[in-house]
């Protein structure tokens, strides 16, 4: 893609400004000098814009002031493309944000390559820092480069020097020399930033600034936010002795820092304008998503549904203050989004992004320091007994944020996982901080990340009522490590899930507009309600086509979530920071759905089928996503089962037989199903549905369902067993003890596909001359048809199928309902019921059956208590009363004796009188032995039969 193209589209493009080939002015011979001028610096800074903000940037007056720095700071000899910086640098994600970005650009680039071009030629004075600062500088660029902590040597005073002398007087690797950029140019930004803080302050009036404030910038601030730091606090991050701090431009750079903001008005900036230009001016950064974050309209999004955070409830005087944690600020886009009585405590691993915060919060005048050190978070847990302070003047910044438990709301961005059983850097630090932390013992394991650690750290931060935001780039599953969820799910409830993943966009952006899931906890200490509770999910398809649909899109993914019903108008009072719901929304049932939108998304909404206790057993999972999808295709293309069939729930209270179920069975037509909810053969959940007029008397069906013709039945009952209403169940109803629990509503809203509905009104188009061919056969070959479909079959043809399929697996169970019945499961037949198939001329009672040999007796009228098959001393069977009294039947014809036992199995107390008038035995033994075996071979082809037919419909029911 030309670079062109890529930032000059026709829909950013302002009036009047003309057309330049950006990508052809970059291809072109590189400069004659061997050092790059400061337009090439300046072009290339200008050309890696991290996002590009909305069209309204392009029409706030900019591009005057930026060619007017532009032609001040260039020669007319040389002058740079104008237009087309211009217009690349107005159309930065901050020029929306920050008025006065593309104005002050150009001379912040310029002031970072002068001082980088000094550091880089002054390296040696790193060697000169005390000790402590050499090693924390050390491990700084070691992180950056990628190379893991070394080990501290014990005892050796020089190992800090030496461990900098290698980055400073040894040859540097190619990711070592980059990392030293990266630095350098750090430390130049602080050094502006702090100066710019200093000008800002000057132009609102807080504190005149000098030429000498220049020469002792740190001091400087130290001095002017002393007066406002308790004496039991410690003082802001950016004036404590850091990585940064040690540096004071030499006087030549100090005048020329002096002149070129003397020309600046910062009496209206915002703090934006400064972290604008701290990432703008930027040349090397590490590839780390971290530094990228997310889009501002993504932060302001969310507390725009948490705008009435600031509310005071009935119980306002008790919590005169409200505090929120966060082990990830970042640059403080998040922070300064919120409301502003808001106290912040957290930490943020990267030190430069942490600087950058609180010179953002500084901008506008000096202020009591926030809770902010320099950390992933870890070292805040709780503490499960407070330390003794003996002696200690103060406590340190982490041991006040370990106490610190009492916060509404906590934040956490995951931007990628950093797994403590991987390679690199950034997994041997995580490894390092967690072998000196007891408190995550329980919590580690292979899968197990950074920011699910600092998830569960936040939310012991927060108090009962208590928010937790968790945005990540992966959904949270099992994989996460069952301990991660079940301390999450032990102490708060998962309000809902948001997956954006599916919201793609084609904007010329680097920065994501937001993140691809978020999960939203809320502390909760009562057990019964953490166990009944049901997450809600909410996933967004669709594409974005441009920014203005950007903060749309995420206001109505945000209002599509519900609060739950079950909460009290107490404790909703409570709770008032939680999202609202749509002004004039229901809450939904567990297992609904529902969808919104306006653009070209689709936004879906879902409430968990089971309670939070299962939740991390069974969702998320990783293959819901496409299973989600794919029922939602379903849903497109099917209308609902209550649109078109009649459903009558059958209450429990009720007579257990079917015939007294409201309807007898002179009323049941051949119209109707019964449908019912169970459990399988395998203990598995499954649905069964069995026209009415074969359904057994005993039947405990929950809803009798009647077709408009009697051809629809065996159809409907085929579809409602299928795998699809299987796997829509799963999804969309409630479950326990390891069955469906049905409702009317659940019931109606069954999804029933329009092909198949247009195959049974007899509406469907015309399919192919061959598939009409193999639909008449399917009666006799339903094989063919199985093999023939594939999945680019289309519906009309597979609901076809799917109709003379299930229509004639229904006439072929009916038409062999009598021989289908008289083998068991295991293959054994019935013989009771194959006795009573032979002409009453071929039975003998079995007394008098000549094969038989009998010894004992027994009395005719005496309940018969045992009855027990014997194989030895030859093949029989015992009949025994509780007396003692017995007869002993034996044979030396096994088929008899299979017969016979067969018949005798399953009666309980019968007397030898009874036995005789019930009892029968075949007068030729081997005529009946062939007609058992030609009936056993009839039934393994009926049953073939029935396997490929039933094969068959599941083939074809997926339309």
């Amino acid at each position: 893609m030309k670079i062109s193209s890529f930032f000059i589209s026709s829909e950013l493009k302002p009036q009047g400004t003309v057309d330049l080939d950006v990508a052809a002015w970059l291809a072109g011979p590189p400069p004659a000098e061997p050092a790059p001028t400061e337009r090439d610096v300046l072009a290339s800074l200008l050309l890696q814009p991290e996002e590009m903000a909305s069209p309204s940037a392009l029409t706030s007056g900019q591009g005057s002031d930026l060619r007017r720095a532009l032609e001040t700071n260039f020669p007319a000899s040389q002058p740079p493309p104008a237009a087309s910086i211009i217009q690349l640098v107005a159309a930065h994600p901050d020029s929306a944000h920050s008025p006065g970005l593309a104005a002050h650009l150009p001379d912040v680039a310029a002031l970072c390559r002068r001082i980088t071009d000094e550091l880089r030629a002054g390296l040696a004075c790193l060697l000169s820092l005390n000790p402590s600062r050499r090693d924390a500088l050390s491990r700084h660029l070691d992180a950056l480069a990628g190379i893991p902590p070394q080990p501290h040597p014990t005892g050796d005073r020089g190992y800090e020097a030496g461990g900098l002398r290698r980055w400073v007087e040894q040859t540097r690797t190619a990711p070592q020399e980059r990392a030293l950029d990266t630095f350098v140019e750090e430390v130049a930004l602080t050094c502006l930033g702090q100066a710019m803080l200093l000008k800002s302050w000057s132009d609102r009036g807080v504190r005149p600034w000098t030429r000498t404030d220049l020469g002792r910038l740190n001091w400087t601030l130290s001095a002017s936010l002393k007066p406002f730091v308790p004496l039991h606090r410690e003082c802001w991050q950016l004036t404590r002795p850091n990585l940064y701090s040690w540096y004071n431009p030499p006087a030549t750079l100090q005048e020329e820092i002096w002149e070129t903001l003397r020309r600046w008005d910062l009496s209206d900036a915002v703090p934006s304008l400064l972290t604008g230009l701290l990432r703008a001016g930027r040349r090397h950064a590490p590839a780390l998503p971290e530094i990228r974050g997310y889009d501002l309209r993504f932060y302001c999004s969310v507390w725009e549904k948490l705008g009435h955070f600031a509310q005071r409830s009935d119980s306002a005087a008790l919590v005169p203050e409200r505090h929120a944690f966060s082990p990830t600020l970042r640059d403080g886009a998040f922070v300064r989004t919120g409301p502003a009585e808001l106290q912040w405590h957290g930490t943020e691993a990267y030190p430069f992004q942490l600087l950058a915060a609180e010179m953002a919060e500084l901008w506008k005048g000096p202020k009591v320091p926030p809770l902010w050190m320099t950390g992933t978070g870890l070292d805040a847990h709780s503490r499960e007994q407070l330390a003794l302070r003996l002696g200690a003047p103060k406590p340190s910044p982490v041991a006040r944020i370990a106490e610190r438990e009492n916060c509404e709301l906590g934040f956490v961005l995951e931007e990628r996982p950093v797994r403590a059983s991987e390679r690199g850097a950034d997994s041997a630090a995580l490894r390092e901080e967690l072998d000196r932390l007891p408190y995550f013992k329980p919590l580690r394991s292979d899968r197990v990340s950074l920011g699910s650690l600092q998830a569960c750290v936040t939310l012991t931060k927060l108090r009962p009522g208590g928010l937790l935001w968790w945005a990540r780039e992966a959904p949270l599953t099992r994989d996460d490590g069952q301990e991660i969820l079940r301390f999450l799910l032990d102490r708060s409830t998962l309000l809902c899930e948001w997956d954006l993943s599916a919201a793609t966009h084609t904007l010329p952006v680097k920065i994501p507009l937001f993140p691809r899931y978020l999960y939203a906890f809320r502390r909760e200490p009562r057990t019964d309600l953490r166990r009944a509770h049901r997450p809600q999910r909410v996933r967004v398809e669709g594409e974005i086509r441009s920014h203005a649909e950007v903060p749309r899109l995420l206001e109505e993914a945000f209002s599509a979530y519900r609060p739950d019903s079950r909460v009290t108008a107490g404790e909703r009072a409570g709770l008032a920071f939680l999202l609202e719901p749509r002004e004039g929304a229901q809450p939904p049932r567990p297992g609904t759905r529902s969808s919104v939108g306006q653009g070209q998304w689709r936004i879906h909404h879902q409430v968990a089928p089971q309670a939070q206790q299962e939740w991390s057993e069974h969702w998320p999972d990783a293959a819901s996503q496409d299973t989600l999808v794919r029922l939602e295709g379903l849903r497109g293309r099917s209308v609902p089962l209550g649109q078109l069939i009649a459903v009558r729930p059958v209450t429990t209270k009720e007579s257990q037989s079917l015939q007294e179920r409201g309807w007898s069975r002179a009323g049941m037509t051949k119209q109707t199903v019964v449908l019912c909810s169970g459990k399988g053969a395998a203990s598995e959940r499954e649905l069964r549905a069995v026209p009415a007029d074969a359904a057994a008397a005993d039947l405990k069906g929950e809803f009798l369902l009647m077709c408009p013709d009697a051809s629809w039945v065996a159809p409907i009952a085929a579809f409602l067993e299928s795998a699809p209403v299987r796997e829509w169940f799963d999804h969309f109803c409630e479950r326990r003890k390891g069955q469906w629990l049905l409702s009317e509503q659940t019931v109606k809203v069954i999804p029933l596909p329009r092909a198949l509905v247009d195959a049974l009104q007899g509406t469907d188009a015309s399919i192919p001359a061959e598939w009409e061919r193999r639909a008449e056969q399917i009666p006799f070959s339903p094989g063919e048809a199985a093999a023939a479909l594939d999945s680019s079959t289309a519906g009309p043809v597979r609901a076809r199928v799917f109709t003379r399929a299930a229509r004639a697996l229904a006439e072929l169970k009916a038409s062999q309902a009598r021989l289908l019945g008289m083998v068991a499961a295991d293959g054994r037949i019935h013989w009771r019921e194959f006795m009573r198939i032979l002409p009453r001329s071929e039975k003998v009672s079995f007394q008098l059956h000549p094969s038989l040999r009998m010894s004992g007796s027994l009395p005719p009228h005496l309940p018969i208590e045992e009855i027990q098959p014997l194989k030895r001393p030859a093949r029989g069977v015992l009949l025994a009363t509780e007396g003692g009294l017995n007869l002993c039947v034996t044979s030396e014809d096994a088929f008899l004796m299979e017969l016979l036992c067969g018949q005798l199995e399953g009666l309980e107390h019968p007397t030898w009188n009874e036995l005789t008038r019930v009892v029968e035995l075949p007068r030729q033994a081997d005529v009946a032995q062939s007609t058992a075996n030609d009936i056993l071979r009839s039934h393994q082809e009926q049953l073939q039969r029935i396997r490929e037919l039933q094969d068959l419909t599941s083939a074809a029911a997926a339309f």
